[in-house]
């Protein structure tokens, strides 16, 4: 009998802290057409989810576009459908606190007549504004802060910025972009009301420089600083914070002469009015990177960095790391960043940039003259691919990983997760990443599995946990799901998003109605 009862309290003691480890409190479901567009999915963080596609159903020349607001329990406030100029493709969007805004760009690349549509989620009021540049600008960011429109791209392949003021109705060129041999590789609002854009000069096939230029919203120049970049090293990717604290950092990856591989990341603190030089680490400098990797090799490459750093001969371990966000905290910044192995090219050429949408990525621009060197980190990136890609080029991506930077801008830990063969078309972040006040959680999909990997910032222990995509009903059985339209995303606090395309089976339903094909997303709790 005790034996019997030490079973069931065992048994209830696994059930209960498996559910502790990794919940799934709600699910929207929608069914899905397959006439209609894919969802895009806006993540407002406390104010709940948007959820926007364009539609397949036309009038008068105009097509309709549908906007779907969910709040944090996952639960519709607002369906909305709004019609647009056909020859307009959806372009970018960017949010506020009380608005969604969502760009519309001409399908006709060569003129720049551009949309700029406003949702005012309190009031659910839409407003439209035509945008009519003068100028051939070839876009590649955009974002809006108050009734500026922020508006970044090329010119003769010569970085752009624009503001374009609502109110008014007057646009500006930002003076000192115009340059040759420069490449725009962020532009980012700040929690200020104030934006940051980040340009590299380039060198050949080498960085000379990077440049941090920080403006108010109205275009005056607050902040114009300068960073040289050592003889033989090349940046690759930079992003900045957001000055959620006072602090502000670039960071990002560089390689060698002539790679465009990563060799490993670098960081700068901004202190104005000092030029200094970014700090550079290599990735067999890094505790935690190679988890990918069999320990014995990733132990031999850490020893082989060592001791090539020590002999002046240095050894170099190169991939593919695309950074994503930078976490800000008390004790500094986190990068979180994803590697990934060789795209694969057949039969393609790289120049031919036709078709700017391919598959189903965050965003329609599609130019950036430098493209080859390194794909761009920013959210609204320009596409790398056209519609003649071969049907054999796929990226794997293969980790995630967290690196810890102190207020200084040095490293001081990081932390990572091996991402099981998933294999995508395009590259898009797949992974994403939290930070409560004693342990790092990294999520990802595969197909109908949520794994996540919890990491300890006591004492390093590490748990694993793996749980099917909860379904609506208990009679649902799940068919079919692919990675390549699917998402996920650290939501607020505690709780990350997962999104994606089902094909769902209900066992006691009437046969024809048994299966169904619906876009869902899911609320997950990490503890």
């Amino acid at each position: 009998m005790k034996k019997q009862f030490l079973f069931f309290c065992t048994l209830w003691f696994i059930q209960v802290y498996a559910y502790a480890q990794l919940a799934q409190p709600a699910r929207f479901e929608k069914e899905d057409k397959n006439n209609d567009e894919p969802f895009t999915v806006i993540n407002q963080k406390e104010n709940g989810l948007a959820l926007y596609r364009e539609t397949n159903d036309y009038e008068s020349g105009e097509r309709k576009h549908q906007l779907i607001l969910l709040d944090t329990l996952l639960k519709q406030t607002i369906d909305t459908t709004f019609f647009i100029d056909k020859t307009y493709n959806h372009a970018g969007h960017d949010f506020d606190s009380n608005n969604i805004f969502l760009l519309f760009q001409q399908s006709d690349y060569s003129n720049s007549k551009l949309i700029l549509w406003q949702f005012e989620t309190k009031k659910q009021q839409i407003t439209q504004y035509d945008i009519k540049i003068e100028l051939n600008l070839k876009l590649t960011h955009f974002g809006v802060i108050g009734f500026h429109v922020i508006l970044g791209g090329y010119i003769n392949r010569e970085p752009t910025i624009m503001l374009c003021d609502l109110k008014n109705k007057v646009n500006q060129v930002l003076p000192g972009f115009a340059i040759k041999n420069t490449e725009l590789l962020d532009v980012r609002e700040n929690q200020n009301y104030t934006f940051n854009v980040l340009l590299k000069e380039r060198l050949g096939t080498n960085t000379n420089a990077l440049y941090l230029k920080t403006y108010d919203s109205t275009g005056t120049i607050l902040l114009n600083e300068r960073f040289p970049v050592p003889e033989g090293k090349n940046i690759l990717s930079a992003i900045t914070s957001e000055l959620i604290k006072e602090d502000l950092i670039i960071a990002g990856t560089w390689s060698r002469k002539g790679s465009n591989k990563a060799y490993g990341v670098y960081s700068c603190i901004v202190a104005p009015g000092e030029e200094k030089q970014p700090d550079f680490w290599q990735f067999g400098e890094l505790t935690n990177f190679f988890g990918f990797l069999s320990e014995k090799r990733g132990e031999r490459i850490k020893q082989k960095t060592k001791e090539g750093i020590s002999n002046g001969n240095p050894y170099d371990y190169a991939c593919g790391l695309m950074p994503y966000r930078i976490i800000e905290n008390e004790k500094g910044f986190i990068l979180l960043a994803e590697s990934y192995s060789d795209i694969r090219y057949t039969n393609m050429d790289p120049m031919n940039m036709n078709n700017p949408y391919y598959q189903n990525m965050a965003n329609p621009y599609y130019y950036n003259p430098y493209f080859n060197s390194y794909p761009t980190s920013r959210l609204y990136r320009p596409y790398l691919f056209g519609n003649n890609v071969s049907n054999t080029q796929e990226i794997k991506p293969f980790s995630s990983s967290m690196i810890f930077f102190n207020n200084d801008g040095k490293i001081y830990s990081d932390y990572s997760t091996k991402v099981e063969e998933i294999r995508i078309p395009s590259l898009r972040q797949v992974t994403d990443g939290l930070l409560t006040n004693d342990s790092v959680s990294f999520l990802y999909k595969k197909e109908n599995n949520l794994i996540e990997k919890k990491i300890s910032l006591k004492d390093n222990s590490v748990q694993l946990h793996e749980k099917k995509i909860t379904l609506l009903d208990k009679f649902d059985e799940h068919r079919y799901e692919s990675d390549s339209e699917s998402g996920i995303g650290a939501w607020y606090n505690r709780y990350y998003y997962v999104w994606g395309y089902q094909t769902i089976r209900n066992k006691v339903t009437p046969q024809k109605e048994k299966v169904r094909e619906v876009f869902y997303i899911n609320k997950v709790l990490t503890p």
